[in-house]
């Protein structure tokens, strides 16, 4: 909502199938204008075309012609299965990375990539779901983030982002310290 109220150009891959309708119904709950929804010059939510690789593939290179601003790829569990990869596989990972994200970062985008954490107690302390090679391939900031309170319509709710890795370390540096390990970077309510 940020990027497109400066002006920018936004590009949603939504691979999870939320479906254009509520993506578009969440950005204008955050006040971008039914007219920049509508706007393709403006923003393309890639969602009920991209069934696999090669439609994935067709909205990178139609990204590279346009010049979006900010991509979100959500998410990248559904991305590796639809390359044929293993989600738990580094290598295919590291793979389907360069051939996605890192054609839309080259271009100027900010790209963010939704992920999901492990269902299993244990396993969440690690973070995502698969591969250890998604937090090695991130360039910038990566983050956990938490449900506090479940938000509601009514009600609202809290949910507190974590820094989980911050590469050229200007995040950490201009959030609060916390003792331990872990470093809060934002609580939204």
């Amino acid at each position: 909502a940020d990027v497109l109220a400066a002006g920018g150009r936004v590009l949603w891959l939504d691979l999870d199938h939320n479906g254009g309708n509520e993506i578009a119904l969440l950005l204008r709950s955050f006040g971008v204008e039914s007219g920049v929804l509508q706007d393709r010059g403006r923003i393309r939510i890639a969602s009920e075309r991209l069934e696999g690789r090669d439609d994935v593939l067709r909205a990178v290179a139609d990204a590279a012609k346009w010049g979006p601003d900010f991509v979100i790829l959500d998410s990248v569990g559904e991305l590796v299965p639809m390359f044929g990869g293993s989600s738990n596989d580094g290598d295919d990972f590291t793979m389907i990375n360069r051939q996605v994200s890192v054609p839309l970062a080259a271009g100027g985008a900010c790209v963010v990539s939704v992920d999901h954490l492990s269902t299993g107690h244990d396993s969440r302390a690690y973070g995502a779901t698969g591969t250890m090679a998604k937090k090695r391939a991130g360039n910038g900031a990566q983050y956990e983030v938490r449900i506090v309170t479940q938000f509601t319509e009514s009600q609202g709710g809290r949910a507190d982002m974590w820094i989980v890795k911050d590469r050229p370390g200007n995040v950490r540096d201009n959030s609060p310290r916390h003792s331990g390990k872990r470093q809060r970077a934002a609580s939204f309510v």
